[in-house]
């Protein structure tokens, strides 16, 4: 081969060289933005769900399984436009934190989660199926003003608050210690927040689920939009 021909091979190859680290390059920036996105909107689903957890509980009071009959009625007349707005709140929360919690299940999903993040995502599914059951409490209550005697209400409330208070507790203890799990195991977020999660998971047990899994989403949504602002240009899979 003559010598051109050797220079002439050496540049083409440099050029597919360039080329290709070029292409790599342009993959990159394109997976770390994809990453960027999906932080954020993971992020955004969370404090929204938040928010509508905060306004159900916010737009009305809380009241004994144990009340009397007279109470319980007198309950729900006085806040039957309330239970409306809380049962519709925590319907729209049941969509936004089921696609919340099935992206934060893929974001911890790695080999070192030991697939633990499949058992926070069905006591996730189990927390919304309790979410649903008390939107359908408090529109059955509302419903019932005018339609129902006392002991009615009664009933009601007295099924309503056992059942509902042991299925809550079981999901949020079940998805929040595996969630837990799964960020210690993985270090996607400070292993800080995955001890948190296990705390709070144990504390549900004395009956403030909610609160424990909205405090804990709060902090996740406030991390993974730290995180995206911080590190813009940094690969997915680097740890914090």
């Amino acid at each position: 081969m003559r010598p051109r021909d050797v220079r002439l091979d050496a540049d083409t190859l440099q050029h597919y060289t360039l080329a290709v680290t070029a292409w790599g390059d342009n993959q990159g920036k394109g997976v770390v933005m994809e990453s960027v996105r999906a932080r954020r909107f993971l992020a955004v689903g969370g404090l929204v769900f938040v928010l509508l957890l905060v306004v159900s509980i916010a737009v009305v009071p809380n009241i004994s399984s144990h009340a009397s009959a007279a109470k319980i009625t007198s309950f729900a007349h006085d806040h039957k436009t309330g239970l409306r707005v809380s049962a519709i709140a925590i319907v729209l929360a049941i969509v936004v934190g089921l696609f919340f919690f099935w992206y934060l299940r893929d974001y911890l999903s790695t080999a070192a989660s030991g697939r633990v993040e499949n058992v926070a995502f069905a006591g996730a599914v189990l927390f919304a199926v309790s979410g649903g059951v008390s939107a359908g409490y408090q529109l059955t209550l509302a419903d019932a003003v005018g339609h129902a005697d006392a002991s009615a209400f009664r009933a009601l409330n007295l099924l309503y608050g056992n059942f509902n208070f042991a299925m809550t507790a079981a999901s949020v203890i079940a998805m929040l210690v595996a969630y837990g799990i799964a960020t210690i195991r993985t270090g996607q977020l400070a292993r800080w927040i995955g001890w948190l999660a296990i705390v709070l998971g144990v504390v549900s047990i004395i009956g403030v689920g909610a609160l424990a899994a909205g405090l804990w989403i709060l902090v996740v949504s406030v991390a993974l939009l730290v995180r995206a602002g911080r590190s813009p240009t940094t690969p997915a899979t680097d740890v914090p």
